[in-house]
């Protein structure tokens, strides 16, 4: 007797290529239109490198359930989208099992969700980014129990990435620690000048830095005390710049960053509006330079706007490929100064 054997396209595929091919995919994607069509290709899925964001209840409800949760490589809740998202999730299947866990976002953290998630951080062995958002619920002794997990050493040496938003405390003094991490990016919203400054020297191998910084003119630590040089600083966004002057960040901060080639500022101070004082700043200081991004919003209607754009119009500026736009508001009296710059 004969035998006659059926092979149909989906199964000459091997899992490398099924995996290759799902790479090109949402996980909400590979699951309604590969999941179920064999024991084979549920297999493959769950076992495939997954980035699972469970901003919806639909995934929460009818894709997490299907994958293996050691595939998991990227995981995103977020109770402002669902509520109570991260206890829902992280009661029913524990951060401890996500072992391969390498990026976590938790948005809208708040004080019952720490045991399921801070308390856990510590067995995510290759985590390397870490993105907070902050409920106004959390308070400081909390955020000063985050930083102790952050900074203990489970974490210092896998962790590359750390994101807060929504932050707003001050938390200077509160991390105990004095071992160094390897993060390499930082992103706070919003940090107090002391605070800031209570961090750097934790951080030596900082490569990009993104903040809002602030200063409380009263403050009398934050005179006293200064950062050290960031050597490994290669790029900075900053913005706001609450209280802080140009002459003062760049005494304060720029001075401190011999290779900085990256500069974005969104500020509100007409100081930072004087491209000769950058010029001079870029020649004496800051060769490395290559890509420059100033954005200044003035509320007055006295500044003499030509005055200030003359200043960018130097032979310095013009042998570099420099865009300068000015927004002036009808109803009111905000101005807005942008220059960019980026060599060849």
């Amino acid at each position: 007797m004969q035998t006659v054997t059926i092979t149909t396209l989906e199964s000459s595929f091997s899992s490398e290529l099924y995996q290759e091919l799902f790479d090109y995919f949402d996980i909400h994607e590979i699951c309604q239109t590969f999941y179920d069509l064999n024991f084979h290709l549920n297999e493959i899925i769950r076992q495939s490198y997954i980035h699972l964001n469970l901003s919806s209840k639909y995934n929460e409800q009818h894709i997490l359930p299907k994958i293996y949760l050691p595939s998991i490589r990227s995981l995103k809740l977020s109770n402002s989208h669902t509520n109570n998202q991260i206890i829902s999730v992280l009661s029913q299947y524990s951060l401890e099992n996500f072992i391969n866990l390498y990026s976590l976002t938790l948005n809208d953290l708040q004080v019952n969700d720490i045991k399921y998630t801070i308390d856990k951080l510590q067995c995510l062995k290759r985590l390397s980014t870490l993105t907070i958002g902050f409920h106004r619920s959390i308070y400081n002794g909390i955020v000063k129990h985050i930083l102790k997990i952050i900074f203990s050493d489970s974490l210092l040496y896998t962790l590359k990435y750390l994101k807060f938003y929504n932050c707003r405390w001050i938390i200077h003094s509160i991390v105990s620690t004095k071992t160094p991490s390897n993060i390499q990016h930082l992103n706070i919203s919003l940090i107090h000048k002391t605070d800031f400054i209570h961090l750097i020297p934790l951080l030596p191998h900082l490569r990009s830095i993104t903040i809002g910084l602030w200063n409380n003119q009263s403050s009398i630590i934050a005179t006293k005390m200064i950062l050290p040089i960031m050597t490994d600083l290669v790029e900075l966004n900053l913005f706001n710049c609450s209280g802080l002057s140009f002459e003062h960040t760049k005494s304060f901060f720029l001075l401190k960053l011999p290779n900085l080639k990256k500069i974005s500022l969104k500020v509100y101070d007409l100081s930072y509006a004087n491209g000769k004082e950058w010029e001079q700043l870029f020649i004496n200081d800051l060769p490395k330079v290559n890509s420059f991004y100033l954005s200044v919003r003035l509320e007055s209607q006295y500044i003499n706007k030509n005055d200030l754009l003359s200043t960018f119009q130097t032979n310095y500026w013009i042998k570099y490929h420099v865009e300068i736009q000015n927004y002036s508001e009808a109803f009111s009296n905000s101005t807005q100064l942008i220059v960019k710059l980026r060599t060849v």
